[in-house]
């Protein structure tokens, strides 16, 4: 059962849910000097349409848990997504940049520009997110399958103050990615902000642990790979169904 935890500070909003993995605090400049070097105009991308009809989450957004389709793309990058994860046991390495470049490239270079654009756009603040919700939301309508522009879309509407939508997006890359590093943190700074000092330990409690202390850290990735299993499971499950 999903806990959904809402609140607004003055420079910070983000979503709590009762599944997470919360691991390293989020800050809102959040791109590389790589990234930035990785930003384009929109207006020369092929994939990015200034489109003015509405965006409605309920085309996308249910209350059932969602799971990808199981296509070969996706059990590729899902395995790929694997090993991330446990060479996590081997020191500092794979960092969390790692993890970043891997979700952008899952469905090739264009999409991958775009996000690296729109992600530098957050960090740069307010005068920014107008364009950076508008790649997120032409993204999600082009495939509505890849995560992460879902992701980044919820971290965006945690600042701009809409919380519901906020929350329903983070719900949805949690369903299949528990241990999704941005969606997850916001949930600490949450529990933070509402003065929920048990949630707030729990979610802290379940940071990825320091390479100092390995037998913590092993258990850390033992719990994400069970998950990741898991979750594959369901995913064949659900095409064998269908």
């Amino acid at each position: 059962m999903r806990r959904c935890v809402t609140v607004s500070t003055l420079f910070f909003v983000v979503v709590v849910t009762a599944n997470g993995w919360p691991i390293e605090r989020i800050v809102c400049t959040s791109c590389t000097p790589k990234d930035r070097n990785g930003a384009v105009f929109l207006s020369s991308s092929p994939l990015f349409s200034s489109s003015s009809s509405t965006f409605d989450p309920d085309e996308y957004l249910s209350q059932d848990p969602y799971y990808p389709p199981l296509t070969d793309l996706e059990l590729d990058n899902r395995k790929a997504e694997l090993l991330l994860i446990a060479r996590l046991t081997h020191g500092d390495k794979p960092t969390i940049a790692d993890f970043k470049k891997h979700w952008f490239s899952e469905r090739g270079k264009d999409f991958e520009t775009l996000l690296y654009h729109a992600d530098f756009g957050i960090g740069k603040g307010p005068d920014h997110w107008e364009e950076a919700q508008l790649v997120f939301q032409d993204l999600i309508r082009q495939d509505p399958t890849f995560l992460e522009p879902q992701a980044r879309y919820a971290k965006l509407l945690c600042l701009q103050g809409q919380l519901e939508e906020s929350t329903r997006w983070a719900q949805r890359v949690l369903d299949s990615k528990p241990w999704h590093f941005v969606t997850i943190e916001t949930m600490v700074a949450l529990c933070t902000a509402k003065g929920d000092t048990v949630l707030s330990e729990l979610w802290k409690s379940r940071r990825l642990p320091n390479p100092s202390k390995p037998e913590a850290r092993r258990q850390w990735v033992d719990r994400a790979l069970q998950d990741a299993e898991t979750i594959l499971g369901r995913m064949q499950q659900q095409k064998e169904t269908k």
